[in-house]
């Protein structure tokens, strides 16, 4: 699905005081140059709409320039400005930033088939 839908429904939302999260699961260059469905100014200004911003740590590398996923975390959010960037950096671990002020651990869940 190409993202200027997604940009439209988040001004919306926006306007009507309305949080905004977006989830990237795939790496930022990947949906511009291999997939087509935005521009670099398109992905950015989403991102920017958005109050949580939840990309994959291929995405969160390429946007940060970083390999080091507190840096990414940290970069990503003063650049965006999002209230929470969070990073699923393997199926155990991940980076919220800013970081919160409670800590949880919610244990993997396996459903049946």
């Amino acid at each position: 699905m190409k993202l200027a839908p997604s940009i439209e429904a988040a001004i919306i939302a926006k306007r009507n005081g309305v949080k905004v999260s977006f989830d990237l699961d795939i790496p930022s260059h990947d949906l511009i140059n291999e997939l087509g469905l935005c521009s670099a100014e398109e992905l950015d200004e989403l991102i920017r709409l958005c109050d949580y911003f939840i990309p994959c740590i291929g995405a969160a590398e390429q946007l940060a320039d970083t390999a080091d996923p507190l840096k990414m975390a940290e970069t990503l959010q003063q650049r965006y400005g999002n209230e929470v960037v969070a990073l699923i950096c393997t199926a155990v671990r991940a980076v919220l930033w800013p970081p919160p002020k409670r800590v949880f651990r919610v244990r993997p869940l396996r459903l049946p088939p």
